[in-house]
């Protein structure tokens, strides 16, 4: 996923990215938006906004500015999943490359990353786990090395039913919150009446990285015709 923003960070005109800042809250300001972080500061102020965020989040972010679109957000229902990476030696069965919720409970699904095509020849196999919505939301405040030892458990139950033994090397746990859409809005974004505040995400349509990036697209191509059409004394 790295590679779709490689080009941006590369860019001579490369964008500002602020990493580990929560932005807690937006105000309208009179031809601008402000955004201010948990801890009380200014972060800026701004011509048009883009908020890419799980539901949740844009519903608490939108709340006290844009109340409309906060409850759209709000009424989004997504569900957890638990991921793990795996790292073990080499597996038997060279051609297997994924395992499917069908072949056991908890998983909802297991790929063998080195089993994609063009990769070379490996000393290890990586391996990528989902547990199932229903096993992450059950353990979902797990602590990671916790979840990751009952991830390690669960891949290996799901590959001996296979009949395979793989030796393990570490295994490194994500809790993703906020992974599955269950009632997508059905729209690729939202925008304030004037247009100077645009969210986009996978919710709004489904649950997929293509999803996301319609949406996205959607988003950006709303402000731009917005900007376009904007007065000269607009900010």
């Amino acid at each position: 996923m790295h590679a779709l923003i490689d080009d941006l960070l590369d860019h001579p005109n490369r964008i500002n990215i602020a990493c580990s800042v929560r932005v807690a809250r937006i105000d309208r300001l009179a031809g601008s938006l402000r955004l201010t972080d948990d801890n009380g500061n200014t972060l800026g102020e701004f011509d048009r906004l883009i908020l890419a965020l799980p539901a949740p989040q844009a519903a608490e972010l939108l709340r006290g500015t844009e109340p409309d679109l906060a409850d759209t957000a709000a009424a989004v229902r997504v569900l957890p999943c638990w991921a793990a990476m795996i790292r073990a030696r080499p597996i038997s069965d060279r051609h297997l490359a994924s395992i499917t919720a069908d072949q056991h409970p908890a998983v909802a699904w297991i790929a063998r990353d080195s089993s994609k095509p063009g990769r070379d020849p490996v000393e290890h196999d990586h391996w990528v786990l989902h547990a199932s919505t229903t096993w992450s939301t059950r353990h979902l405040e797990l602590e990671k090395h916790e979840a990751a030892e009952l991830l390690e458990s669960t891949f290996l139950d799901a590959l001996s039913e296979l009949g395979l033994s793989p030796v393990l090397i570490d295994t490194h746990a994500h809790r993703w919150r906020y992974a599955f859409t269950g009632t997508p809005v059905g729209v690729d974004h939202l925008a304030s009446d004037d247009g100077s505040i645009a969210v986009a995400g996978d919710w709004l349509l489904g649950d997929r990285i293509t999803h996301a990036i319609e949406s996205g697209i959607a988003a950006a191509e709303t402000l731009v015709q917005e900007l376009a059409h904007a007065q000269p004394t607009d900010r």
